[in-house]
């Protein structure tokens, strides 16, 4: 699997279903007002640290 090129030739229609699936999840994302928190390993540089537990 290593030093391996792969090549993807997507049709224009794959690539417009990508783009609109995509600006879907940016919309879901930006409509959102609550996001769970999920503690994990990273929690020490996390920035929102100070505010996550609020």
């Amino acid at each position: 699997m290593f030093n391996m090129k792969i090549t993807l030739t997507p049709s224009r229609k794959e690539i417009n279903e990508l783009k609109q699936n995509i600006i879907i999840l940016i919309d879901e994302i930006e409509s959102t007002e609550r996001f769970p928190r999920n503690q994990s390993c990273l929690c020490e540089w996390c920035k929102f640290k100070p505010i996550c537990s609020q």
